[in-house]
């Protein structure tokens, strides 16, 4: 039974009705067709949102809402709303209603009163019909997402996904961000229903201190694998409504985590069509709340549909999280569309005013701003570096200039010292809590040293000439330093500012480099852009179906590989020829640098996997391995990383493939061997990431599965064993 109080409330919800007279052309009035597009939250207000018409005819239609069931079920379910269709459709919708353009579209409030009754069951919209006897069939997607809870009881962060069926799904999570001196790491994902992109739904967050024991931001502990019902979701979007897989997490100035994604925004008017556009949100967490902030004023629509790896096209955008500079200032970068000429902010680098609640791009660039270097700036690359290759005559599309700067891990640096008098042994500086992880001869040793508010480098050393080393920590932007001569916590034995140089440090980053490696290094080569993972033929047309042409034209899809790097005594850069490499996919190489070591997975000319390393401005030394990459999926990049023994791990040329992965001695290329992992859940890999935990846990991460119907999986490497194990005794997300 319906109470008086919903239908009351409902009544104060329905605007006056006009019915148009009925298309002239048909006989009989035809059915009640639409669709519910979703429940979206807008600000702290929940909508319903779709379409309805009767075929045929030209009128606003009331819409009746149920929870539970259907109006035709049994038992029926409860009827808790009511609303109308009063905004004007879009062309396309206008066509299936088949009586010319016409209000068409409702969005309709949802009292906090009927979530407060229904929130947690299925959600069912009815049309009803304005001529005849036609059924008031209940909308597309009805039944499928359930009505939310009152953000008093669910708040952002906090709830469960609105979608209820029981379809194979798996998520797309992002990569692990730690703010500065805080415990936490704090991981994104969105859920997907099918292979499309356009079924991504849900941008949820989780935390961790250890990424076994996993909460939400309102402290409670979320049960393993982590699924739609998990009370995680910040933002509750539904499908098409334009997420994409590439949030991630950022941090602000004050040290709180932002969450970046796109989605669609909508605005209805009941005289025009409704207008679409694609913008970009920061979900921030503030206090023990979530506040989304719209970042963007942009004009176009990035109509995200289909498998396979987007192609680029002219509404495409992209975005960065923000950062925090070495003087403070917060940063985000926007790559606006193409088409879009009048939207703001435009392409490139821009300053947060990020203090307090506010949330917004200022008028002020970003462009010249470095992030987290050793201050020291560096001139941008030389013009010669983006001269492109000659191409063979009536080649069609063009390559693309890639320029990789290396990766860097800032947060887990590796160190190395002969803390027992007998040799070298193992170490990590964790830079976000300070802590030193140093392998000795009875063990692990792990301690604090230095404020974790400060970005700390680690150095190494025999400070007071004992034959012993031990450690100490650098602030490098005023060259502030603090000195142990006991490998132990609490107040420095030594401390000073200036002439680094002169303290005899054996190892650290300041020992490493004069400058930011992340700066002054440049992989350089040229590939063809993505086509969704399908080939291109020999004049470089895009195909629409797999065809191996690069066996009939393999020359014609090489490029040099070429790493610049920049010396800061002539301050001037230099390129160095890597190798040629094949070019044919926009698949992404892998560089990284290590201490002195430059180190470049790619494809060879023979598409095979190789590794490149090379030592300060030294030769380049290889390794052929034992895989050949045949295809043109973007998928199948390689990546690559250095543990605490020095040892390189290397993985990649995976989409639903048997894992590939292979191991050095050392900083040695000719050492590399395929090497078995842990041997289950192995055979059909994609995504495959080395990174390490907040606990200086050396990590592998991947999807075993296809998209829509996959499990992540999470591995362990211990460094004193050489052995693998699983972190997580089931998969982090569940289907």
């Amino acid at each position: 039974m319906v109470t008086s109080r919903f239908l009351a409330l409902s009544a104060l919800l329905l605007p006056r009705l006009v019915v148009a007279e009925p298309f002239q052309g048909l006989a009989d009035p035809g059915a009640i067709i639409g669709q519910l597009d979703g429940v979206v939250l807008e600000g702290d207000q929940y909508f319903l949102h779709g379409w309805t018409c009767q075929q045929g005819v030209a009128a606003s239609l009331r819409i009746h809402v149920y929870a539970g069931a259907s109006a035709y079920d049994e038992p029926r379910g409860q009827l808790v709303l009511e609303g109308a269709s009063q905004f004007m459709a879009e062309l396309a919708v206008g066509e299936r209603c088949g009586a010319g353009n016409g209000r068409y579209r409702f969005h309709v409030a949802i009292p906090e009163s009927v979530l407060a009754a229904v929130g947690g069951q299925p959600l069912y919209v009815h049309g009803l019909r304005v001529l005849g006897t036609v059924r008031n069939s209940a909308l597309v997607n009805s039944g499928k997402i359930r009505f939310p809870h009152p953000l008093g009881s669910a708040p952002r962060g906090c709830m469960p996904s609105l979608w209820s069926d029981n379809v194979e799904r798996n998520a797309y999570p992002s990569g692990n961000a730690q703010g500065q001196g805080q415990p936490w790491v704090y991981m994104a994902w969105v859920w997907r229903e099918t292979p499309a992109v356009e079924t991504n739904h849900s941008v949820s967050v989780a935390r961790s201190q250890d990424l076994v024991n996993w909460y939400n931001t309102c402290g409670e502990k979320l049960t393993l694998p982590l699924t739609t019902a998990s009370h995680a979701v910040v933002d509750p979007i539904q499908t098409n409504q334009g997420v994409l897989n590439n949030l991630n997490v950022g941090f602000d100035g004050e040290g709180r985590p932002v969450v970046t994604y796109q989605k669609y925004k909508v605005v209805y008017s009941a005289d025009v069509p409704p207008v679409w556009t694609t913008q970009v949100y920061n979900a921030r967490l503030e206090g023990s709340q979530w506040k989304i902030h719209e970042m963007t004023a942009w004009k176009t629509q990035h109509v995200l549909e289909g498998g396979g790896s987007l192609p680029r096209t002219s509404s495409s955008v992209s975005y960065s999280v923000p950062r925090v500079t070495n003087t403070g200032a917060v940063v985000q970068s926007f790559g606006r569309a193409d088409a879009d000429t009048s939207g703001a902010p435009a392409s490139g680098n821009w300053t947060l005013s990020a203090a307090g609640t506010a949330l917004a791009v200022t008028p002020t660039p970003g462009s010249g701003i470095d992030y987290d270097t050793f201050t020291r700036p560096v001139p941008g690359l030389p013009a010669e570096a983006s001269v492109k290759e000659t191409r063979a005559a009536g080649w069609v599309t063009p390559f693309s200039l890639r320029l990789m700067r290396p990766r860097i891990d800032k947060d887990a640096i590796v160190i190395r010292g002969d803390w027992d008098g007998d040799g070298n042994r193992a170490g990590l500086f964790l830079r976000k809590t300070r802590t030193f992880v140093l392998q000795r001869r009875d063990g692990t040793q792990r301690f604090g040293f230095g404020p974790a508010t400060t970005p700390f480098y680690p150095l190494v050393g025999d400070w007071n000439q004992d034959g012993l080393d031990t450690i100490g920590i650098v602030d490098p932007v005023n060259e502030r330093y603090f000195l142990q001569n006991r490998l132990e916590g609490g107040t420095a034995d030594i401390s000073g500012t200036g002439a680094i140089a002169s303290l005899g440090a054996t190892d650290g980053p300041l020992h490493w480099d004069a400058q930011d490696p992340a700066l002054t290094y440049y992989l350089r080569w040229e590939s063809m852009p993505t086509n969704r993972d399908l080939p291109y033929d020999c004049s470089g047309r895009a195909l629409s179906v797999s065809q191996p042409t690069e066996t009939t034209c393999p020359d014609k899809f090489l490029t040099d590989l070429v790493v610049w790097s920049y010396d800061a005594t002539t301050k001037l850069w230099s390129a160095s020829r890597v190798d040629r490499a094949w070019g044919g996919s926009s698949a992404t190489f892998d560089f990284v640098v290590f201490k002195r070591h430059q180190l470049v997975a790619y494809y060879d000319a023979n598409r095979r996997v190789k590794v490149a390393i090379r030592n300060g401005d030294g030769a380049w030394t290889y390794k052929v391995l034992d895989d050949q990459f045949k295809g043109w999926d973007s998928h199948n990049y390689l990546t690559l990383e250095v543990d605490d023994n020095h040892d390189i791990h290397l993985s990649g040329d995976l989409h639903g493939h048997a894992l590939t992965y292979w191991r050095s001695r050392g900083l040695v290329a000719s050492s590399f061997t395929r090497q078995p992992m842990v041997g289950t859940l192995e055979t059909q890999a994609t995504y495959p990431r080395f990174y390490r935990g907040p606990q200086g846990d050396f990590l592998f991460k991947y999807r075993q599965g296809g998209s829509g119907d996959g499990e992540w999986i999470i591995n362990r490497y211990d460094v004193r064993t050489y052995r693998w194990s699983r972190l997580l005794a089931q998969p982090l997300f569940g289907r």
